[in-house]
């Protein structure tokens, strides 16, 4: 991979450079729970940021996780792995509204759709727990 990058580029490399980024995310993040996230069907992403926005959480969405790309400087993969980020302040302002949102919102929500908001709002509490921690995720 390095003769490749120093001969022809990193961008003909883009998609190693991706997943090493994420083996190092791997080893320095720890795994949050995803069951209500994988596998997916087409669609489920969008309907899961609908649910949010119906519980008044505007500051996070998980389709930024799927069609996103990795941080600068790194090169952009042409498809994967697809990347995406919820900052340390985003977090904590999806958590607010969420927290300040009437629970008459949340119980109006598909059980399903229900049960993978509050996903992200767990991964949003576990950010908070540590100081300067967001959420990342890559999808595939």
């Amino acid at each position: 991979m390095v003769r490749g990058c120093v001969h022809r580029g990193a961008a003909t490399h883009a998609f190693q450079y991706g997943y090493a980024y994420q083996m190092i995310c791997e080893f320095h993040g720890r795994w949050l729970f995803n069951n209500d996230f994988s596998p997916f069907r087409s669609g489920w992403l969008e309907r899961v940021d609908e649910g949010l926005r119906e519980a008044s959480v505007t500051a996070v969405a998980v389709t930024d996780f799927m069609y996103g790309s990795v941080p600068e400087p790194l090169p952009r993969p042409d498809f994967l792995p697809a990347y995406g980020e919820w900052t340390p302040d985003q977090c904590a302002e999806g958590l607010a509204q969420w927290e300040a949102a009437a629970p008459e919102k949340r119980g109006g929500l598909d059980p399903e759709v229900l049960a993978a908001v509050e996903s992200c709002v767990d991964w949003m509490r576990q950010a908070r727990a540590r100081e300067g921690y967001g959420v990342v995720a890559f999808g595939h």
